[in-house]
């Protein structure tokens, strides 16, 4: 699988997933195990952010993990790149640093370089950690340089304050150019993985499902609201709207209650008779109400996003995918509205409001989780077993490292389901047996796909040929890719052109046939 087709710069992911499972010899050990570590990764990069905003002490502690425990963290299963999280909240920490003057007082700071090190090191991990969070790190960086020209700097100031936008977008090049150079010199004879400017607004993000929180906290009491929220998901379904409503772009109650809280700043704060606040070297509230705007603009169907992607590029089409920035966003407006109300950010209360903050997370968005994970694990631990059962049977008959052509045939990425056979379902057999190569790995539309493409199909004695000349050993059938009404008639054909089965698993779904028994 030849993955500079479909480049996606996310180095350190997969950095991190690629050393643990080449340590362990697990295929799945390292993707669980990078995973895992988002988890207080991102409770510290939070906890960063908010100091960023001069919030410290037992609350500040509260809302880093209050935020690392949003529904979206949980649930991006099927992108878990993008459900690490990290990178995300890490763009937010970096635009609010400069919208507050950060990079003007680092450059007049005696100690500047190991800052300017510092900076670096944020500005590579946010490239390299994929291109969707590193676009958000641009775009919120740039309106943050917007909200400070607005306030007088300068256009020589302005354009020096954009360089950590313009490093992120030059790193991110830098990552992607091997790949962009290989597709250059080897390309496709179609697109891999084709976008249209619409896609942005299929992509968007549901704002009413942002605000309200995911209908499975197990707070006591809490039942009444659950209900009311899936009759809002059940009424909201059956109308046409735009956007995808997925469970990972729900809230939870600690956003719920922190955007109550900003809105409660609002109002009291308001009727106070006290000055303008003017000084802009401390993160303000107009700061992120500023960037939290911008990224709504970009989060709604019909917004920015469309005109972006109809100007500029399709290519970056989830937009959803703000979820975790306008969190990191309200989280840090919260934390200034409970400063602005001066309530206790010290001392025992504080502790008290802290420890109740960190119970309500754990009931609204820790333990519903379990079950949650248990019933999405379980059909793929299933399938993973009768991955390793299939491995051994095909490897004890066919021993020797060669090829298999998996049927019927589906292109990587992006193919819709065929009849009962999901559009990845193929992975499985490669990824319970590295003994053997896998035909699915082909990126679609490179030179091996197209060769794939002009095996006969359905499979005769000319096509068995021409896959032996090419080294394959193997076939590999699935018969959840056939219609029902076509299966039976599927075994008989590949029964009496490659003889009986060597290998049979996943409950007679799976079968394997040596090309070494076919009949001439």
């Amino acid at each position: 699988m030849d993955l500079r087709y479909y480049p996606t710069a996310d180095v350190f992911q997969d950095a991190v997933a690629g050393l643990i499972t080449h340590l362990s010899g697990n295929p799945f050990a390292g993707v669980n195990v990078m995973y895992a570590l988002s988890f207080p990764v991102t409770a510290v990069v939070a906890y960063w952010v908010l100091r960023v905003a001069h919030l410290s002490g037992p609350m500040a502690i509260a809302g880093s993990w209050g935020l690392m425990a949003v529904p979206y963290h949980w649930k991006r299963l099927w992108h878990v790149y993008l459900g690490s999280m990290y990178s995300a909240v890490l763009a937010v920490g970096l635009a609010l640093w400069i919208g507050s003057g950060g990079l003007e007082r680092m450059w007049r700071s005696r100690h500047r370089w190991p800052k300017v090190a510092a900076l670096g090191g944020v500005v590579v991990l946010i490239a390299g950690s994929g291109i969707y969070y590193a676009a958000f790190a641009v775009a919120l960086v740039a309106s943050a340089v917007a909200f400070r020209f607005a306030r007088g700097l300068s256009w020589r100031h302005a354009l020096a304050e954009l360089l950590p936008a313009a490093a992120v977008g030059f790193v991110t090049g830098a990552l992607l150019a091997p790949a962009l150079l290989f597709v250059h010199s080897h390309p496709t004879s179609q697109a891999v993985a084709g976008r249209l400017p619409v896609e942005s607004v299929i992509f968007s993000g549901v704002l009413a499902y942002a605000i309200l929180p995911a209908p499975e906290s197990m707070i006591p009491g809490w039942a009444p609201v659950n209900s009311w929220v899936h009759g809002m998901v059940a009424a909201g379904e059956k109308a046409p709207t735009s956007g995808v409503i997925w469970d990972a772009d729900f809230g939870s109650v600690f956003t719920f209650g922190a955007l109550l809280l900003c809105l409660v700043a609002v109002v009291v704060v308001g009727r106070r008779r006290t000055r303008r606040v003017t000084d802009l070297s401390r993160v303000s509230g107009s700061l992120v109400t500023w960037l939290l705007a911008v990224s709504v603009l970009f989060f709604v169907p019909w917004g920015l996003n469309f005109l972006f992607a109809a100007a500029v590029s399709p290519q970056l089409r989830g937009w959803d995918r703000l979820t975790p920035v306008i969190f990191t966003l309200l989280t840090v407006g919260a934390g200034l509205a409970w400063r602005a109300l001066r309530w206790p950010g010290r001392g025992p209360w504080a502790w008290v409001a802290a420890a109740v903050v960190l119970l309500l997370v754990v009931f609204d968005t820790v333990l519903p989780q379990r079950s949650w994970f248990r019933e999405s694990a379980a059909p793929s631990i299933a399938i993973a077993a009768a991955g390793r059962e299939y491995a051994t049977a095909l490897n004890s008959t066919i021993p020797q490292r060669c090829g298999v052509l998996e049927l019927p045939r589906m292109s990587y990425p992006e193919e819709p389901p065929l009849n009962g056979l999901g559009g990845y379902e193929h992975l499985w057999p490669a990824l319970t047996n590295p003994e053997k190569s896998w035909s699915f790995g082909a990126m679609k539309w490179s030179a091996a796909d197209n060769w794939q493409r002009s095996v006969p199909d359905p499979l005769d004695r000319a096509g068995v040929q021409q896959l032996v000349k090419a080294g394959f050993c193997a076939v590999h059938v699935d018969y959840r890719g056939f219609a029902a009404a076509d299966v039976e008639a599927a075994r008989k054909h590949f029964t009496e052109l490659l003889g009986p089965p060597v290998a049979s698993g996943l409950g007679g779904a799976w079968n394997a046939f040596a090309l070494a028994n076919a009949r001439q």
